[in-house]
């Protein structure tokens, strides 16, 4: 509740929390069954702590009592009756008597079947702002029906007709001209478009303006009232958030206007704040404002200099009628371009040679993806102009065995690709890719087709992790085990020796504890039996293997009979007794191909390959000759 108040007022200025004093409860109709309760009187109240950790305090609020406006104005509207006045509280006294009040409420209600007055007392939020902007349009709408405004947002007149976009007579305005320094109160950086909506306002438009956060519209408000102050205007500033209004207080404060601000809503609306606020704006009004031609005549020169710097960089120039500002932006597009020496005077350029040299340009982009990276192309940097006839054979020799490679790879590759059912190799930047999965997907372990079928893989895979990592765990163990004891003459050990052990035979002293005490003794001689020759273990190390064997054997046999990993890994499933790095190898293998594949989807015949395992020495032959041609592409 303390939250709702809150929010209420920092984003509407009101206070919805009220102390509710004695309820009607109430029907809709004679008839009906569900019954309603509307409180009677209502004290607005504070709900205050100092910290997190203390409770809350309720405090009265600054506003008076009131009866419930909403109760009211139903009980005149529907039911035809009029609920009498609250009574002012008593200021001789700290007792306020409701009494006579619920009374009259009784007799005025006397007539309406199963109403009754209680007298509750209820903590909540009650919001009734929008009926006092109802009561205001209820009691002034015939003024309200004749506002021009109303007239185009509400009624739609015909005579009124809503306009999109700013009047043309303020579209043709000369800024400069027209709202000179000496005439633009703008208390805050404002832009063409800001100004001209000021314009808009000063000549008597309404508009509406509109943006996403940012955009600078509580900027331009705060020049709107500025400029309606310099001109000897009022204004009137509403908003639905409290937040709107703070933002624009703030921005006039910094400015230096706070003085002809006086605020109305919230906290800011108790009779001592207004009156403060009046005698700070009479006292304000009376003060000289100095130094205002110095100001213009500094904005004058400003704004001029900048003006003429626009007119420079937009002015069109040479040839090629380009402005600066054109130029900028074509060399910033292509500023990691490879730079080029230009022939001829670039301040001579026509607008005809400039188009026939981007044509050739295109013309040389489209060939050079023929071409491959220029940055690394063998007649990089060539300075051959005419070739010799031994230069001639060289290079058709050459021409001639890159010609067979490139037949020699475009054949095994497309061998490959149709027996993986991968998609053949275009380039020769994809044949590394290629060759790599090829071999990847030759070596596969075998796997049912069932499973590399599945649509989504990745549970599946998780699953098998899990028992992995369950059997290294266990295999540990068991390694752990062997080392230390003859497994098959564990002896069944009593609980209570167990017991006894971990709690006598640690601690810094444990080892005078085993010497000092006999039946610790007496358990080590008997466990001792258990030991292998040569392995060191203490008493308490022995009590903990003990313990733990059961489980691990507990452990070993619920693996052994998992249900999906004799689907899963084949004849490498060997229950506890799996190679595990061969089991985590396929896992890791089967997690690979869902990366590939979803890459680069698999034909049916790539899906028999891996089905069937490998290795699959024809594959990977293939794939190293394809990898040796690519070198030797790469070499000549």
């Amino acid at each position: 509740m303390a939250e709702i108040q809150r929010t209420s007022l920092e984003e509407q200025g009101v206070n919805t929390i009220y102390l509710g004093l004695g309820f009607l409860h109430y029907t809709e109709a004679d008839h009906a069954t569900t019954v309603l309760r509307a409180p009677l009187v209502m004290v607005p109240v504070t709900l205050k702590r100092g910290s997190a950790r203390e409770g809350y305090t309720l405090r009265l609020g600054e506003d008076e009592p009131l009866a419930n406006p909403s109760l009211i104005e139903y009980m005149r509207r529907e039911r035809r009756v009029v609920l009498p006045q609250l009574p002012e509280p008593n200021e001789e006294s700290a007792s306020w008597d409701l009494e006579p009040y619920y009374r009259a409420i009784e007799q005025a209600i006397a007539g309406q079947q199963g109403w009754q007055i209680t007298k509750e007392i209820e903590l909540a939020a009650f919001a009734f702002a929008k009926l006092v902007m109802y009561k205001d349009l209820e009691e002034a709408q015939g003024d309200y029906i004749k506002h021009p405004m109303v007239q185009r947002l509400v009624l739609r007149s015909e005579a009124q007709a809503v306009n999109s976009g700013l009047p043309a007579d303020v579209l043709a305005l000369d800024l400069d001209r027209d709202y000179p320094p000496e005439r633009a109160w703008t208390v805050l950086d404002a832009d063409s478009t800001q100004l001209r909506s000021i314009a808009a306002v000063e000549r008597g438009t309404d508009l509406v303006i509109h943006g996403p956060p940012g955009t600078g519209k509580s900027q331009t408000i705060t020049n709107l009232i500025a400029q309606a102050l310099a001109t000897g205007k009022s204004v009137l500033f509403v908003s639905e958030k409290t937040a709107a209004l703070e933002v624009v207080a703030s921005r006039l404060k910094n400015v230096g206007l706070s003085s002809a601000c006086l605020e109305l809503h919230s906290t800011k609306s108790k009779k001592s704040e207004v009156l403060q606020g009046l005698n700070a704006t009479q006292h304000w009004l009376q003060e000289p404002a100095g130094g205002f031609a110095e100001i213009t005549g500094q904005l004058k020169a400003t704004r001029q200099s900048l003006n003429e710097y626009v007119k420079a960089a937009h002015l069109k120039r040479t040839a090629l009628e380009i402005s600066v500002f054109g130029a900028v932006g074509h060399f910033a597009a292509t500023h990691d371009a490879v730079r080029m020496t230009f022939p001829v005077d670039p301040t001579a350029l026509t607008r005809g040679v400039y188009d026939e040299l981007c044509r050739k340009l295109a013309g040389a982009d489209g060939a050079s993806r023929f071409i491959g990276d220029v940055a690394t192309h063998g007649w990089r940097d060539s300075r051959l102009g005419q070739l010799t006839e031994e230069q001639r054979d060289t290079i058709a020799r050459l021409a001639q065995q890159l010609h067979e490679a490139a037949c020699r790879l475009d054949a095994e590759g497309g061998r490959i690709a149709e027996v993986l059912g991968l998609r053949e190799p275009e380039r020769l930047d994809e044949v590394s890719r290629f060759v790599v999965s090829a071999e990847f997907l030759g070596r596969s372990p075998g796997w049912s087709m069932d499973i590399i079928r599945l649509a989504n893989l990745q549970p599946v895979i998780d699953e098998m992790r899990q028992v992995v990592t369950e059997g290294k765990r266990l295999a540990a163990l068991e390694q752990r085990f062997r080392r230390r004891y003859v497994l098959e003459e564990m002896l069944e050990v009593d609980r209570d020796e167990l017991v006894y052990v971990e709690s006598n035979a640690g601690g810094l002293l444990g080892w005078l504890k085993v010497l000092l005490d006999g039946r610790l003794r007496s358990i080590k001689r008997r466990w001792a039996g258990m030991v292998r020759d040569g392995a060191h273990v203490s008493l308490l190390d022995q009590a903990a293997d003990l313990r733990a064997i059961p489980k691990w054997k507990a452990g070993s046999a619920e693996l052994s009979k998992h249900g999906h990993a004799p689907q899963w890994f084949g004849q490498a499933w060997a229950g506890a007794a799996s190679d595990w790095k061969v089991l985590e190898g396929r896992v890791d293998w089967l997690s690979q191909f869902v990366a590939l594949i979803a890459k680069a989807p698999l034909g049916d015949a790539g899906y028999g390959v891996v089905a069937g395992g490998g290795p699959r020495e024809g594959i990977l032959r293939g794939c190293g000759e394809c990898a040796s041609l690519e070198r030797s592409f790469r070499s000549w």
